[in-house]
């Protein structure tokens, strides 16, 4: 290529030293431009890679949780700048959030806006998770239970009142965060990749069933408590958790049979989204599914239609 600045038809000839410092110049121009394209290219393959590990356990959280999968994800890029941040890399926190996960914590220096928008540093203490699906499920409890002030502090991210991932974000960007284009990014993100597609159902992963299912003819001991459904055609034992939907309106001491209400009923608001523990699932004759939740020392048998299992 050099030996084409030559003119070959007469004329001039440039100098030798000039001519070195056109092809040197010519050919880092090309050296430079296949490096950024190569580091284009890696960048897209990091974050390709890091949406493809965290689609599943995604998908599976927020489905079972009634929650914005492309915003959840939209979320994990963002607090952890693509798994990059030193908060997901230490402590598999891929969401920002403060506190302490069963006694594990890590403190580091984070930027937090004022009323005004004005970026200012703290130091502070940040949630140590084990694993990152174990992140993602404390951000949807946290989510879908809201806050110690406000059970539904974050509502309006639930998808039976958000329309859309633009309404879940907008709750987000008032509630979530201090900064306040929060919102604005989440949605950036979701549409420039294409995140919606985390929006549809998914088939969760096969798990070993470690629950004892219990037959009405096979009865087991058991030190639960002695709240024994009627005419139900089997009862499973469980350790899991749920949420209680808004739409709930009657918590019976007895699990109902087919024909009539067996036991006292009490109102359900007390339990409206809260997150309860999950000890027994029943069916009746009629194959109506009910479930024994507990709170605060409360106990009863609500149907399965005005509860959200959360499973931890």
């Amino acid at each position: 290529m050099c030996n084409s600045l030559l003119p070959r038809d007469g004329g001039y000839v440039l100098k030798h030293k000039r001519l070195v410092q056109i092809c040197a110049a010519l050919v880092f121009g090309f050296v430079g431009a296949g490096s950024f394209f190569n580091q284009t290219a890696r960048a897209d393959s990091e974050q390709e890679a890091f949406i493809s590990k965290l689609s599943r356990p995604v998908q599976e959280v927020t489905q079972k949780d009634q929650l914005y999968g492309s915003v959840m994800m939209a979320q994990a890029i963002l607090e952890s700048s693509w798994g990059s941040s030193q908060l997901s890399k230490e402590a598999n926190n891929y969401f920002g959030i403060k506190g302490d996960y069963k006694g594990q914590s890590v403190t580091m220096r984070t930027a937090e806006y004022d009323s005004d928008g004005n970026k200012y540093y703290v130091n502070a203490k940040f949630k140590k998770y084990p694993s990152a699906e174990a992140s993602i499920k404390d951000n949807a409890r946290i989510l879908r239970g809201g806050t110690s002030w406000d059970n539904a502090y974050y509502s309006g991210a639930w998808k039976e009142n958000a329309q859309s991932y633009t309404d879940a974000a907008a709750t987000l960007a008032n509630r979530y965060a201090t900064n306040s284009e929060y919102g604005n990014n989440i949605g950036h993100v979701i549409r420039t990749y294409h995140l919606t597609k985390l929006d549809q159902k998914v088939t969760p992963a096969k798990q070993v069933d470690t629950e004892k299912t219990v037959t009405n003819k096979q009865p087991v001991k058991t030190t639960r408590p002695k709240t024994k459904p009627t005419k139900s055609t089997a009862t499973k034992f469980m350790e899991a958790f749920g949420i209680v939907k808004a739409q709930a309106s009657r918590i019976y001491t007895k699990m109902p049979d087919s024909t009539q209400h067996q036991g006292a009923s009490k109102s359900a608001a007390a339990f409206i989204n809260h997150r309860v523990t999950i000890h027994k699932q029943a069916t009746t004759t009629t194959g109506t599914v009910w479930y024994e939740i507990s709170d605060n020392g409360n106990t009863g048998w609500i149907k399965a239609s005005d509860l959200y299992i959360t499973k931890n």
